[in-house]
């Protein structure tokens, strides 16, 4: 019995040896499969966030095209005129009884990022006092929407812009039985989607 007792002892220290070998196998292949799952982790972190930079560089690169290809003035001027009766030439005039024109000049100018067609361009002009705007009629003839919000015009030009630099005038014929009151007129330029540039002129 005692030799039956010391075989039995023997052959399961043998098996508890190839348990604890086997043990220490798995162990130290699941410290190999926590590594690479660290490291996998750790990757796919970097490269969500990366695909986050990409997007929102990419979506900052459109906005900026976006903004860029629209319409842009410059050197935007508003006078009243009236014409001399003996030549018919122009003339520029402060003096509100000789008024007889409102007339509003603006230089697009050059992009070569918008797509050339035909283009609105608006002319708001606001009386002095309360700040009423000139317009043709008050039906939606003559109104444009600007950042969703309704709004009447004095006049309107359609420009063919084909992507160089193009001159616009805007004009207000002063009604026959209207006079121009005195003071200080406000001007503001608009293209279809935004506002182009603002003035004013005085008459006394």
């Amino acid at each position: 019995d005692y030799k039956k007792i010391k075989k039995q002892l023997a052959r399961l220290q043998n098996i508890a040896q190839e348990y604890v070998a086997e043990m220490d196998k798995l162990i130290e292949q699941n410290r190999v499969l926590t590594s690479k799952n660290t490291e996998l982790t750790e990757t796919i972190a970097k490269e969500q966030s990366e695909k986050v930079r990409l997007t929102q560089e990419k979506d900052e690169l459109n906005q900026k095209i976006n903004t860029a290809a629209t319409l842009s003035a410059y050197n935007i001027y508003s006078r009243c005129v009236y014409h001399k009766s003996r030549n018919n030439a122009e003339v520029i005039t402060e003096r509100a009884n000789r008024a007889k024109k409102i007339k509003t000049t603006l230089i697009l100018g050059e992009n070569s990022l918008i797509t050339p067609g035909t283009y609105n361009i608006y002319c708001r002009v606001s009386v002095p006092g309360d700040g009423r705007v000139l317009t043709p009629g008050k039906s939606d003839a003559y109104t444009f929407i600007n950042e969703g919000k309704k709004l009447q015009y004095t006049a309107k030009a359609e420009v063919q812009y084909v992507n160089k630099k193009e001159n616009v005038t805007l004009v207000w014929d002063i009604r026959e039985n209207d006079k121009a009151i005195k003071g200080t007129y406000n001007v503001q330029v608009f293209s279809d989607t935004k506002l182009l540039g603002e003035t004013s002129f005085t008459l006394e």
